[in-house]
């Protein structure tokens, strides 16, 4: 199965975004700033039911978007 393109875009921005100190909070930006609310959605749905899909910078991002719902246990 390949790997679905919200998750890999979610990871390469995680990867490139120039503020590497705040690397979760400036990948949360960039995703509320440019994706859809779909495209948010989708991703949320993925990590929730499969966590290591996506790098520990995403994970926190998503917190950040959704602070109500965590996906690490």
């Amino acid at each position: 199965m390949t790997e679905p393109s919200v998750v890999r875009m979610a990871n390469q921005i995680a990867l490139n975004v120039p503020d590497r100190a705040n690397a979760a909070q400036a990948t949360a930006t960039h995703i509320r700033t440019f994706w859809a609310p779909s495209l948010i959605e989708d991703l949320q749905a993925l990590v929730a039911a499969n966590p290591t899909c996506v790098n520990d910078i995403v994970l926190a991002a998503l917190a950040e978007l959704n602070p109500i719902e965590a996906f690490n246990d």
